[in-house]
């Protein structure tokens, strides 16, 4: 028989007709190139093997009879090397399973780290921009500081410059007390010379002025008294003589008793030179009054 010549059985009776008429044949195929061919084991090449070493069992003896099963016979073959490429290539591919097993959780790992940086990022740029702040700060109290510091100095200075002034202010100080104590006095020469000097000559007003004096006393001031009753602002003196009023004293005690008297009344000059007359246009000048001439 066939085994005693060593000729192999095939099993196109059992196996090979059913297989040959199902219309999923082709899906079946694509499907173990897909999942199955994974589960190919040693014990299958072996099976395999008889046929495989057939001389009739190639591509250029098969297609003489039917291209498809050509096709079919070069996909047996490449199944039987496909096993012992991927046994060989298998712990390589192993190690690249690992390798990127751990490269996935090191790129999780590195996903972490890089949120965690990202993170102190923005804590050391808000850092950054709170010291940008402090420092716009210091720099501003610095400034005030300086500028504080030259006030300081500069009051210092400004003390230390009235502190020699003390002792002329508490003498004035107790000079214009003693002057308050006189002013009842000074009232009373002022009125006096108001009212009843003024048509009177210089010489005539002093002895008046002294003689004011003798009565003082027994009305209210103290012995020592001084009285400046001809007195007037140098400032307002000055402004009188360079409007036309002439510099003696007689013409100034004349012009203060003009000023003081006029809201109540018009004063009688007795003016031959016309002096007093040029003081007084060019008082009213300054002042913005009026003249009225009579005819």
């Amino acid at each position: 028989d066939n085994r005693s010549r060593g000729i192999l059985v095939d099993s196109w009776a059992l196996t090979g007709r059913s297989l040959a008429n199902r219309s999923d044949f082709m899906q079946i195929i694509c499907e173990f190139n897909a999942v199955k061919k994974d589960w190919i084991n040693e014990e299958t090449l072996e099976l395999m093997l008889p046929y495989l070493s057939m001389e009739d069992f190639n591509y250029e003896r098969v297609k003489k009879a039917c291209g498809n099963v050509a096709g079919l016979c070069t996909w047996c073959r490449t199944m039987y090397d496909y096993y012992w490429v991927a046994k060989d290539v298998e712990p390589k591919l192993k190690k690249v399973r690992e390798a990127e097993a751990k490269m996935r959780a090191a790129n999780a790992r590195l996903v972490k780290a890089q949120e965690a940086f990202d993170k102190l990022e923005m804590e050391v740029r808000s850092c950054e921009k709170r010291l940008e702040e402090q420092r716009e700060r210091q720099f501003t109290l610095e400034n005030e500081a300086a500028q504080l510091r030259r006030i300081t100095e500069s009051a210092n200075a400004l003390i230390d410059g009235l502190s020699s002034e003390h002792d002329r202010w508490q003498c004035m100080s107790k000079t214009y007390t003693e002057a308050l104590s006189d002013l009842p006095n000074a009232c009373l020469i002022e009125a006096a010379d108001l009212a009843y000097c003024g048509p009177f000559n210089a010489s005539f007003r002093a002895r008046a002025a002294n003689i004011f004096q003798m009565y003082l006393p027994r009305v209210s001031a103290s012995e020592n008294a001084v009285w400046n009753i001809e007195q007037e602002e140098e400032d307002t003196v000055t402004e009188w003589c360079n409007i036309g009023l002439p510099s003696d004293k007689h013409s100034i005690l004349n012009a203060k008793i003009i000023m003081r008297l006029m809201p109540y009344r018009f004063s009688f000059l007795v003016d031959p030179q016309l002096q007093g007359l040029r003081w007084l246009k060019g008082l009213r000048n300054a002042k913005g009054g009026k003249c009225i001439e009579g005819s």
